[in-house]
């Protein structure tokens, strides 16, 4: 098969470089206008039915109209069933978002872990005008660099960058700037006029990032589609390899290479001996621990798997998943469905077992919370709609909120009903009831939290969440300390009484040591036996602290530059997993503190 040229790599210095002239901001912009894509695509939000439109940014790399962009972008938009996919196809319109034709684009390479996707359009041209790209070594803190996008579906944006830190998680660099959604895949400029990064911009309900990956990244993937490999053989010699510290990777067989679909959900047995992993793919997967290794994969019922938990059983027998709006249990030996809950016209997007597995709970945006026998999958209880609602551990009352301002609890053994009245009305989004059963948390207005006494329904406590509105919260095993995640970061530790114990910082690596760039925006938390809590972030970073002390114990990379789900300990405290947007759950051994 014949091979062309696709792009001109090379490896230099930008820095002092007097290989090419340096160009200004104005010469930057219009070499960039010329080869830039606006991209647009629609998706069917899988829970409500809704088409979202969304935007990016790619550029040509290709005569013969290949574009290089983000990972993220394409993958949100491939993780549509086939009947979707064909109804809102991905197209890309050149130079601007108002000029030229619009024209449908394929995916021919993903690589989820560089966050980096190669487009084709499908005219079938072979005239596009292209850039070239450029590997830059050892970039020190304080080069300038342009960027250039479509922020927030936005005509073409210059972005002057200053880099903050050329050696970021993941491999990636970190900027002096907030790229905002619309600029992710956006070309990344030296000074020389060539292109050294791609832009890994804000997404979903994240408003902004300040990363960039490395151009270098996309070698592997450019190799498969165009590009001549003995020039970007002669630049990855000089590339730094991107750091992983897990011990397990874990990925659906079902992925191709390194093009998986998000990974949303993951749990452990309650020996620690086995890993339950769900995604965007459909199916629930159970692996072996430490070792990765795949024991069963289970068929769901399509869509995006976004809970797994196993049973009580010590070996953990039975693992339940919650996706498609179904709940389903199964037999992890044989690979059986034990029973399945939900239906069309009932769909819950939560679960949760009772410590003894006789109880499991149900619940739903559109169709309430119900109760039903944890063995048989047998209704018990279904008292409606609730904005939230949570099962104690021990299986002996539920906690839910039909009314604004109120939380409500019935005792399943009598079915008495008693009431709290909290001192706003507003709805309560979040309850929680912790490990012990004797504290409920309830979420509301929409940044305060009321700690109340299951047993008497006396608010013990009202915290203010530390800047913002409650993303995620987690009790200590003992039930004497919560943590509390705001949607801006924010990560506060407090007692069961409300007593503020103190804030903990993501911002350090294991050393203690600070590092200019973005501090990695907690995500997901867990809160493991010996009071340590576990967090992981948007950036894919996951963190580990001693909350007696708050001193950071662990910091980990591994993940590509996409956001982690889900962590979760192991429940003798050695490990910690992480679920995570670029398509894999990593296992990592905790340190805590060592080297």
């Amino acid at each position: 098969m014949r091979r062309f040229l696709v792009a001109i790599v090379c490896v230099a210095i930008l820095v002092g470089t007097n290989a090419r002239a340096e160009l200004d901001s104005v010469s930057l912009s219009a070499l960039a206008r010329k080869s830039i894509v606006f991209l647009s695509y629609d998706v069917t939000n899988d829970k409500t039915g809704e088409i979202e439109s969304h935007s990016a940014t790619g550029f040509l790399v290709s005569s013969h109209g290949l574009v290089l962009t983000a990972a993220h972008v394409v993958r949100e938009w491939q993780g549509q069933n086939e009947a979707e996919l064909g109804k809102h196809p991905m197209s890309g319109r050149m130079h601007s978002i108002s000029d030229g034709k619009v024209v449908p684009l394929e995916p021919v390479g993903r690589d989820d872990q560089a966050d980096l996707a190669v487009l084709k359009f499908r005219d079938g041209g072979d005239d596009y005008p292209t850039t070239s790209l450029c590997y830059a070594e050892d970039l020190a803190s304080g080069t300038l660099l342009m960027a250039f996008g479509f922020p927030r579906a936005k005509e073409f944006t210059p972005f002057p960058v200053t880099l903050a830190n050329g050696d970021a998680p993941g491999g990636r660099w970190s900027a002096n700037v907030n790229f905002v959604e619309g600029v992710s895949g956006g070309p990344v400029y030296g000074s020389d006029g060539r292109v050294v990064g791609v832009v890994k911009g804000g997404y979903a309900d994240v408003a902004a990032v300040r990363y960039i990956t490395p151009v270098i990244r996309a070698r592997e993937m450019l190799r498969k589609v165009a590009v001549e490999d003995e020039c970007l053989d002669r630049a990855a010699k000089s590339g730094k390899p991107a750091r992983d510290d897990s011990i397990a990777t874990l990925r659906d067989p079902s992925c191709d290479g390194n093009s998986c679909s998000a990974m949303f959900a993951v749990a452990f047995s309650k020996d620690g001996r086995r890993i339950a992993t769900g995604g965007r793919q459909g199916a629930i997967a159970i692996w072996s621990v430490p070792d990765g290794k795949l024991v069963q994969r289970l068929v769901g019922d399509g869509g995006t798997v976004e809970q797994v938990s196993f049973d009580g059983s010590s070996t953990g027998e039975r693992v339940m998943s919650v996706g498609n709006g179904r709940v389903s249990v199964w037999d992890v030996r044989s690979g059986r469905r034990i029973f399945r809950i939900g239906s069309a016209a009932k769909l819950y997007d939560r679960a949760t077992w009772s410590d003894d597995d006789t109880v499991l709970a149900t619940s739903g945006m559109m169709s309430g919370f119900a109760l039903w026998d944890g063995m048989t999958g047998a209704e018990r209880v279904s008292p409606g709609y609730s904005a939230s609602a949570a099962l104690s551990p021990d299986g002996h009352f539920f906690a839910y909120s039909r009314r604004l301002g109120v939380v409500e609890r019935i005792e399943l053994s009598s079915g008495l009903v008693r009431a709290t009245e909290l001192d706003d009305e507003k709805r309560v989004d979040v309850l929680k009831v912790d490990p012990t059963s004797a504290t409920i948390l309830a979420a509301y207005a929409p940044d305060v939290v009321a700690l109340i006494a299951a047993q008497t329904g006396a608010v013990l406590a009202q915290i203010k969440a530390p800047g913002g509105s409650l993303k995620d919260a987690a009790f200590s095993p003992d039930g004497k300390s919560v943590a509390l995640l705001t949607l801006n970061g924010g990560l506060g530790l407090y007692s069961k009484l409300g007593e503020h114990v103190g804030d903990l910082a993501f911002s350090y690596r294991k050393n203690g040591a600070p590092w200019a760039g973005q501090a990695g925006i907690p995500w997901s938390i867990d809160f493991a036996e010996g009071g340590l809590i576990g967090a992981g972030s948007i950036n894919g970073e996951v963190v580990v602290w001693d909350a007696r002390s708050q001193r950071q114990t662990d910091y980990f990379e591994g993940h590509g530059p996409e956001q982690v789900v889900q962590v979760k300990f192991s429940p003798d405290g050695q490990y910690i997993a992480s679920a995570c947007f670029d398509g894999t759950v990593k296992l990592w051994k905790l340190r805590k503190g060592q080297p």
